[in-house]
């Protein structure tokens, strides 16, 4: 019991921490820059955003995560076939709005629950979107359209399809109501 006193004695006595200090202080560095690495590695990880900075942003924004930047796009695209001059130019302007739609619910609808939009567009109900059968109908026949180049899209048939998915995005908060 004596040499238990004298060993706990001398472990916390000021000399030995005074030689220690060097040693803690170097173990507290290693662990912080360790720390750090493993923080800056993670940042950089789909995980990492999915599960912590895209829940923090959404909660402190009130807002989806890439609400802005869809809705920026959708104008740009909106602004485009306005003024339609020609089938390929609606096709195209079809095109990146079913890839809006698809890059905006594919942060909406877990990467493991559905990998293609018309997965993500079977897990959303009406509440999310109100029009979503005419919508499921509108991406089967764009994607059919965009990539058969045979199938010869009018500018009627397209503008109703952007029609719908206007609709659509009004319902997501990308657009205002006209």
């Amino acid at each position: 019991m004596e040499n238990l006193i004298k060993i706990i004695n001398f472990i916390t006595s000021a000399e030995l921490q005074l030689q220690l200090f060097w040693l803690k202080a170097a173990f507290f560095a290693f662990t912080a820059a360790g720390l750090a690495f493993l923080l800056i590695f993670l940042i950089r990880t789909r995980w990492f955003k999915l599960f912590f900075l895209l829940p923090a942003e959404e909660f402190l924004t009130k807002r989806p995560f890439n609400q802005r930047s869809a809705a920026k796009r959708w104008s740009k695209v909106r602004q485009r076939f306005s003024r339609p001059v020609d089938e390929r130019a609606c096709r195209r302007a079809l095109k990146q709005a079913v890839g809006i739609l698809d890059d905006y619910l594919e942060d909406l609808v877990p990467h493991f629950q559905a990998k293609t939009l018309s997965e993500r567009l079977k897990l959303i109900g009406p509440v999310t979107i109100g029009n979503i059968g005419e919508l499921r109908q509108t991406v089967e026949l764009a994607e059919r359209s965009i990539l058969d180049a045979t199938n010869h899209l009018s500018i009627e048939s397209s503008l109703i399809y952007l029609e719908i998915l206007h609709h659509a995005f009004i319902d997501l908060g990308l657009a205002e109501k006209e």
